[in-house]
């Protein structure tokens, strides 16, 4: 299982450690709260399609 900080480095689009450990700390809470049961994981597909619909974007605009 990846941990956070493997998930944070594989996703890393810029040298700067301040961003760095923003997302590691933001992704560590949002797996603990994942893991307590307070938010669900959602698909990304979904959530893309979610995105695209409330910004008005066309299909496979958001991805890189």
């Amino acid at each position: 299982m990846m941990t956070c900080s493997d998930r944070v480095e594989a996703m890393k689009v810029m040298d700067d450690p301040e961003w760095e450990a923003a997302w590691v700390k933001e992704c560590e809470r949002r797996l603990e709260a994942y893991r307590r049961g307070e938010i669900e994981a959602v698909d990304a597909e979904v959530m893309h399609a979610r995105i695209s619909e409330k910004y008005g974007l066309k299909s496979g605009q958001h991805k890189p």
